[in-house]
C-alpha cells in the first residue's frame, strides 16, 4: 500500500447536510419560497461586521469574531418560536467554501497542526431572532492541499494532529477530509448534520480527488413546522 492508498485508507468525505427549509405554520407568513419560513441560507454564515459588504472576508484570523446569516430576514420567526431559543446545528457552513463552523464540544475531537494551515477562530453566532449563541469555533481553511502532498507531507504527523484536511479535488475544487476515527465519535455523539453512509459513492475516493469527478452531496434536512425543527424531527 503506498501512502496516498494509506491516507484514504485514513479519510472519508466530509459531507455536511445542508438544511432545505422549515415549512411555515401559518400560510399567511408564507414568503415567495414555496411555503418555507426558514431557508438553508439562513443557515450560512458572514461575519456580522462583513454583513453589509458587497465582498465578505471569507479567511478568520483566530480572533474571536461575531457570525450572522447571510440572508435577508424572514417574516413570524420570533412568532413561531414562541419564547424559546432557536436551535443551531452542530455543523454549518460559512460564506464561500474557505470555512466552517462546529461546536466547541465538536473541536474536542480537532487537532490540528500548525502546517496544516487551518485557524481555528472563538465563534458567536447571532441567529434570526437576534439572540447570541456561544459555544462555536470558526474553521477557515488558508491551504489546500494535493492527495500527494498529504501523502508526502502530513502521513509523518499523528493522526490526532491532521484530523480534518483540505483537499484539492481535480485542477479547482476543495474538499474536506474528515479522520475517520472522528467521524465515528460524531456519530455516536448523535451529530446527525453529517452524512456517515459512504456507500452511495459513485466513484472511488482516490478518483474523485485525482479527476474531480462528482460525488453524491449530502441529502438535504427538510422540517415541516417550526416545532418539528426544533426538536429535530426531520421530514415533510
Amino acid at each position: 500500500m503506498d501512502n496516498v492508498d494509506k491516507i484514504l485508507h485514513e479519510y472519508t468525505l466530509l459531507r455536511i447536510k445542508d438544511l432545505e427549509g422549515v415549512l411555515s405554520d401559518d400560510e399567511n407568513l408564507w414568503c415567495d419560497d414555496g411555503g418555507y419560513q426558514i431557508l438553508g441560507e439562513h443557515f450560512e454564515w458572514i461575519r456580522f461586521s462583513d454583513r453589509r459588504r458587497s465582498t465578505q472576508d471569507r479567511i478568520y484570523d483566530g480572533s474571536a469574531q461575531v457570525f450572522c446569516a447571510n440572508a435577508r430576514k424572514t417574516k413570524g420567526v420570533v412568532e413561531a418560536l414562541n419564547g424559546a431559543i432557536m436551535r443551531m446545528p452542530n455543523i454549518s457552513s460559512c460564506y464561500g467554501d474557505e470555512s466552517i463552523m462546529v461546536t466547541n464540544d465538536m473541536m474536542k475531537d480537532i487537532g490540528l497542526a500548525p502546517n496544516l494551515g487551518i485557524i481555528a477562530s472563538p465563534a458567536t453566532i447571532m441567529d434570526l431572532t437576534k439572540h447570541k449563541h456561544e459555544g462555536f469555533t470558526a474553521l477557515s481553511f488558508h491551504k489546500v492541499f494535493s492527495v500527494g502532498r498529504v501523502a508526502q507531507r502530513l502521513l509523518q504527523l499523528p493522526a490526532s494532529e491532521r484530523t480534518i484536511i483540505p483537499i484539492r479535488r481535480g485542477k479547482h475544487d476543495m474538499t474536506l477530509l474528515i479522520h475517520k476515527a472522528v467521524l465515528n465519535k460524531w456519530q455516536a455523539a448523535g451529530i446527525d448534520e453529517i452524512e456517515y453512509d459512504t456507500s452511495d459513492f459513485e466513484v472511488p475516493l482516490k478518483e474523485v480527488l485525482s479527476s474531480g469527478q462528482h460525488y453524491r452531496a449530502a441529502k438535504s434536512l427538510c422540517y415541516n413546522s417550526m416545532d418539528n425543527y426544533q426538536q429535530n424531527r426531520e421530514g415533510l
